[in-house]
């Protein structure tokens, strides 16, 4: 039960979300001169549903049918989430692109398919949650102060593997089952679990899947093969290293994630681990929040990647060599991270310092342009928290463009490392070295 206290206050969490975006979509439609009649009606509706969502969390335990009605409500909210989301991200995109341009048109003045079927996708929304919200008088749903009870007749059996008692026997009768010779050979030995719902059968089978004996038996295992495409409105995706090992066995890796970002678009969290290239389709998530690629071997990123204006954690893979041009569009990004043990990156790309959210950089390599990069650093330096390792210093001929970089209302940062190569030990380099510190340790 538990559980579905937690799913009512996500859903609420998400309608607040929604309702609080209404204003600045408001404005993108006046902007775009676009009839905004529908965001109103919108609003009221999702006030309205928000208000009964205490007692269907309470219903649904024996009303299959408002079971039904709480989901297609958080369905259409989702959508509505993700409708604003897309447009939030279109007018960033204008904005980013009308100011790379030399001429500085206004990004109002931008125009594309997106706004021509912004109307029509809002009132598919709208006369969904409509539906939705006159069913609920006719389920008997009423608003009701205060949180959901937890009646004690609901179970769950999503209790860590520490808390399982009493399956020891099962384990082993399983176990056993494995390890007979009719387990052996060539063909799939398949020992199914079955039961009514509730009592175990999944607990049961992740208590075997991590004994350590199967590690010890088996050469290789692997939990959920598949990818869920019929999870509708996915936000997350963490693909575990058995997933993608299967993926290699067959050869699909780069088809395999192309499938994965079409049927899941949405996605605001995505891990992946156990591959070599990351296909240009990545830049289809503008919903992305999070991407974790620091368990691969990925050594070049897709120019699309920067079109992902919403990112805000970016985990690099430590074979990466060079960074995409444009990554000074990912104005959003908080959080660029990498194994600073064995960084492989060359240079960072140009105009990093209009990354003004950049809050988390490990690493910074100057480039061969030495003091053009240097001042770029300048300007991330005032944000930046933590560590932080400033690599190939040999590249900066001048103390002045050295001085820009140092510790000068840096006060975020805990501790900074700076490099020289090894093969620049020259009499005029070790001077600047010398400088460069100095001013490292006495700049106020």
């Amino acid at each position: 039960m538990a559980l579905k206290f937690v799913g009512q206050e996500i859903a609420s969490a998400v309608i607040g979300l929604v309702v609080e975006k209404v204003p600045s979509v408001l404005n993108y439609f006046k902007g775009k001169k676009l009839n905004d009649e529908s965001l109103q009606k919108l609003k009221i509706m999702l006030i309205s549903a928000n208000a009964v969502l205490i007692d269907a969390e309470v219903k649904e335990i024996t009303n299959p049918a408002v079971k039904e009605w709480l989901d297609e409500l958080k369905d259409a909210v989702y959508d509505a989430e993700d409708l604003f989301d897309e447009i939030a991200t279109e007018a960033l995109r204008c904005k980013i692109e009308a100011e790379s341009q030399t001429g500085k048109r206004k990004y109002s003045d931008f125009v594309n398919s997106f706004d021509e079927g912004l109307e029509s996708d809002l009132e598919k929304i709208l006369h969904k949650l409509e539906y939705i919200t006159q069913q609920k008088d006719v389920l008997g749903l009423k608003e009701v102060a205060g949180e959901v009870p937890l009646p004690s007749s609901r179970l769950t059996t999503s209790c860590p593997e520490k808390c399982v008692y009493g399956r020891d026997l099962d384990r082993e009768v399983i176990f056993k089952m494995l390890q007979s010779d009719d387990a052996g050979g060539d063909e799939i030995c398949v020992v199914p679990i079955v039961g009514m719902g509730g009592i175990g059968k999944t607990t049961l089978a992740r208590l075997l899947y991590n004994d350590s004996r199967v590690n010890e038996t088996f050469d290789l295992k692997a939990w959920n093969l598949e990818i869920p495409y019929e999870a509708k409105g996915l936000r997350t995706f963490i693909g575990g290293d058995e997933l993608f090992y299967s993926w290699h066995n067959n050869g699909n890796i780069g088809k395999m994630i192309d499938e994965l970002v079409q049927a899941f678009k949405c996605l605001r969290v995505l891990s992946l681990s156990n591959i070599s290239e990351l296909p240009d389709s990545v830049g289809a998530l503008k919903h992305l929040r999070y991407l974790d690629i620091g368990d691969t071997e990925i050594k070049h990123l897709p120019d699309s990647l920067c079109s992902l204006y919403n990112l805000l954690v970016l985990i690099l893979s430590p074979y990466i060599t060079k960074l995409p041009t444009h990554m000074c569009k990912l104005i959003n990004l908080r959080h660029l991270d990498i194994d600073t043990y064995e960084v492989k990156l060359e240079e960072m790309p140009p105009q990093m310092g209009k990354l003004k959210n950049l809050r988390k950089l490990p690493f910074f390599i100057v480039g061969k342009n030495g003091g053009y990069n240097a001042r770029e650093l300048g300007e991330l330096l005032r944000q930046l928290s933590g560590k932080l390792i400033i690599s190939n210093l040999e590249y900066v001929h001048c103390t002045k463009d050295a001085t820009e970089v140092m510790l000068k209302d840096k006060q975020d940062l805990s501790e900074l490392e700076l490099k020289w190569k090894y093969d620049h030990d020259t009499d005029d380099s070790e001077k600047e070295r010398n400088e460069i510190l100095h001013s490292a340790i006495w700049c106020p």
